[in-house]
């Protein structure tokens, strides 16, 4: 994973790499630049894990020259996880998250090309998983997941689904989570009084949320997904993994959301946005970035996503690099809109605000697959 630290647009994939278990990518993101922080520092490289845990090593670091820096977390048998970022001669923040499969992992920092390095930590966070949903049940769990049956929701983004809860669009097989978006000929009556159509909906689509039933207060929140969101036959597509408060007021964290594109989107098809939102009203901008996977795409199989919301910061991850990240610096209304529960929803939205319908090219039905999801909690101290 190759992620620009500063303005500089990188190259992707090194001939040197090898890991066969993700993707090398480059990325158009400029992460935050500053001084040294001053958490704890990690002894050594070496780090003592527990299976299913989450381990995010995050460092400092300026080279003499610019410099492609390799950042690892690896364990052995296990595998290994590694970022890469194009940094200058300012200070930059890196990071990498992963959760481990045995008990012992390892973190590495290097430079490519043997620039001169220096670095400031790193510094690894622990998190106990919390909750996990893998699908592996026959059907979804609905002491854990409501369903939205009959529903306009979206209506507000201009989406065009009525929301179903039948197994034509959600339904758990072969280990996953799929919402289906499909056209409906003839068209289906959704809701009495559905003034936007009162003749039925053209689509339907499905929707899950956690809201009732489980939510937290800061932690890790991971998908791993496969959009449908494939270059030019996904017009009018939009997936999402994204949190709520549990009273309905500010604060909305998308971990990712994905765009679907016509002929020609071959960029659109390749990138996922996070976003903060404060509320519905404009009272602050959405705070939003996106991400290119230029040797892959949302589309092409599973993919990786976490979002790591703490008191003092909210970072993103794609793949296991970090992405994105916001802190009351940049954000001075984060802890005001992010400190109180908040639930989670998986939903495959047709229509959308930057392409609109679908298309004639649209290939419908479209799976949104889920194959998993995993809340780990607060960093251990």
């Amino acid at each position: 994973m190759l992620v620009t630290a500063a303005c500089v647009h990188a190259p992707a994939r090194a001939a040197s790499d090898d890991v066969p278990h993700l993707p090398l990518a480059a990325s158009p993101q400029v992460l935050p630049v500053g001084g040294p922080d001053d958490g704890p520092r990690l002894a050594g490289q070496d780090v003592a894990a527990v299976p299913g845990d989450s381990y995010t090593a995050t460092a400092w670091v300026r080279a003499d020259t610019p410099a492609v820096v390799t950042m690892a977390l690896g364990e052995g048998s296990g595998g290994r996880t590694l970022a890469r970022y194009r940094i200058g001669a300012g200070w930059s923040r890196l990071g990498i998250t992963r959760v481990a499969v045995g008990a012992h992992l390892s973190v590495t920092v290097r430079a490519d090309r043997g620039a001169a390095l220096r670095v400031d930590g790193p510094t690894v966070r622990h998190r106990r998983l919390d909750w996990s949903d893998g699908f592996d049940a026959p059907t979804l769990d609905r002491s854990v997941w409501a369903v939205l049956d009959h529903s306009t929701y979206g209506d507000g983004n201009g989406e065009l689904a009525c929301l179903m809860d039948r197994p034509e669009n959600v339904q758990v097989t072969g280990g996953r989570l799929v919402l289906t978006a499909r056209r409906e000929r003839p068209a289906l009556s959704c809701t009495p009084g559905d003034t936007r159509f009162p003749g039925g909906r053209s689509y339907s689509s499905g929707f899950v949320e956690t809201r009732g039933r489980r939510s937290w207060t800061y932690g890790r929140f991971a998908v791993r997904a496969q959009t449908p969101t494939r270059q030019g036959v996904s017009r009018g597509l939009w997936p999402a993994f994204w949190l709520r408060p549990d009273d309905g007021g500010l604060g909305e964290l998308d971990v990712f959301e994905a765009v679907g594109g016509g002929p020609g989107a071959a960029t659109q098809s390749r990138r996922v946005r996070q976003s903060l939102h404060y509320d519905y009203l404009g009272t602050h901008p959405i705070e939003t970035s996106t991400y290119d996977l230029p040797d892959g795409a949302p589309s092409d199989g599973l993919h990786d996503y976490v979002v790591e919301w703490d008191a003092a910061r909210i970072d993103w991850y794609v793949d296991g690099a970090l992405v994105f990240s916001r802190d009351p610096a940049t954000t001075p209304w984060l802890a005001q809109a992010f400190g109180r529960p908040m639930f989670l929803r998986l939903n495959l939205a047709v229509g959308d605000p930057w392409n609109g319908a679908p298309d004639r090219a649209t290939r419908l039905p479209a799976r949104y697959e889920i194959d998993a999801v995993q809340v780990h909690g607060q960093p251990v101290p």
